[in-house]
């Protein structure tokens, strides 16, 4: 499918390619929709060696379901995304981010940066110096010494909640829990589940006995280089999916199969661009050796937002992602007939 084809399935309105030669910054801008205002997205770095139409493809298809998520929640965004190939090298961190944040600026005014678990305070403060189209979020996303401690909090809440909505809520510790992928993948994120007993490792589902086949959650680890055999999930037998990581595959398919067989579904792009949906004010307690967090206002509000968005959907048994598209082109309709 050519970049032209996928901006039109996505509805995007401008793909920016950025290059600056001698920091090693390459990264790849979408911007979806301005319908409502300007274009809010983070930065996700991924491997040097990343095909190029993968990353173009994975930033239009994720800020297309940020524009649905904002206009959801009624704020006053729409969509955006950078994907950013290959990270600085060693002594020209400032200039690849002001790189980065001189490409925004000349978006004028229409591309705002939010910081995310991506984003250290360092990288925040050179991106600072060239542009003020910057949305700044708490310590929560800002400190590295308290975000590890952080993610794994949200982790296992998000298993809590789960629980409560699907399993009576059980114990965790009893619930029998898969991680589709490879295990080098697995290794990544092991840390937010070292709290929880043995997990099952599987990429072929085939494989598992019948007795090994039968998982109360599974968790989604959805990279483009897992996309190949990603339909071999269905072969598992599971109740809830949660996603561990951002996805970098177009979902659709596989939710309108997750809908169809009643299996509730986290996806991983909202608990990790709406930062760790799952940590709340009152986990704060839970947080030694640093700063204790304080949530801003957007954080807050996006979080009480989706919490009733999870609450509807499971009352009505309708699939998230639908509720989530219906309510935002409704919106964007009505405010396209303001311009």
């Amino acid at each position: 499918m050519s970049m032209f084809a996928i901006m039109k399935q996505t509805g995007s309105e401008q793909l920016k390619f950025c290059v600056e030669k001698n920091s090693n910054f390459k990264a790849i801008i979408a911007i979806n929709s301005t319908a409502l205002g300007p274009a809010l997205g983070d930065i996700t770095f991924v491997p040097d060696a990343s095909s190029y139409k993968e990353s173009a493809s994975c930033a239009c298809f994720l800020s297309q379901k940020l524009t649905n998520v904002y206009a959801f929640l009624g704020l006053h965004y729409g969509g955006a995304k950078i994907i950013a190939q290959g990270m600085p090298e060693k002594g020209y961190e400032e200039v690849y981010f002001r790189s980065l944040a001189r490409h925004v600026n000349k978006l004028n005014g229409r591309f705002i940066i939010k910081s995310s678990s991506y984003v250290n305070k360092s990288m925040l403060d050179y991106i600072k110096v060239e542009t003020q189209n910057l949305l700044g979020q708490s310590v929560i996303i800002n400190d590295e010494k308290i975000l590890p401690v952080i993610k794994k909090i949200a982790m296992i809440s998000t298993l809590r909640e789960v629980s409560t909505k699907i399993f009576g809520n059980r114990e965790i510790t009893g619930l029998k829990i898969g991680f589709f992928g490879k295990p080098a993948d697995y290794a990544k994120i092991s840390w937010l589940l070292s709290d929880l007993p043995d997990i099952k490792v599987f990429s072929d589902p085939s494989v598992l006995s019948v007795e090994e086949n039968n998982f109360d959650i599974v968790l989604i680890y959805a990279t483009s280089t897992n996309a190949a055999g990603f339909m071999d999930l269905f072969k598992a037998n599971f109740k809830a999916a949660v996603g561990v990581c951002e996805e970098e595959i177009d979902m659709e398919v596989y939710e309108d199969v997750m809908n169809a067989k009643n299996i509730f579904y986290v996806p991983g792009y909202l608990v990790e661009n709406l930062e760790v949906y799952y940590f709340k004010r009152d986990h704060i307690s839970q947080i030694t050796g640093g700063e204790k967090p304080d949530f801003g206002p957007f954080e807050i509000f996006v979080r009480e937002k989706l919490a009733c968005l999870f609450d509807e959907s499971i009352k009505k048994k309708e699939k998230i992602t639908q509720t989530l598209n219906d309510f935002a082109a409704k919106r964007i309709e009505m405010l396209q007939l303001l311009k």
